[in-house]
């Protein structure tokens, strides 16, 4: 599927698409807790096997330091107003 292309785009597609359709590594704002495929970005460390799309994705952009090997971080957006940010897996 192809992505989009603007912030419009996305938003016209979000809203009429299943959100399973959503290409791995979006962050999109929920107020309530979505499906399992998708990841609070609160910063939380992740097994690299286990989520293995979503670090291809994102690698070790934000990792803060420490973090094991087998490990890696999603973005912390934990802090940014009442609603809150996932990533999709």
């Amino acid at each position: 599927m192809k992505r989009p292309a603007s912030p419009e785009d996305l938003f016209r597609w979000a809203t009429q698409t299943d959100f399973k359709e959503v290409p791995t590594g979006a962050m999109i704002l929920f107020a309530a807790v979505p499906e399992l495929e998708w990841i609070r970005a609160d910063g939380r460390q992740l097994n690299k096997q286990a989520y293995s799309g979503l670090f291809a994705t994102i690698g070790t952009v934000y990792n803060t330091g420490g973090e094991p090997v087998t490990m890696f971080r999603v973005p912390n957006l934990a802090n940014l107003g009442g609603l809150s940010w996932y990533i999709r897996s």
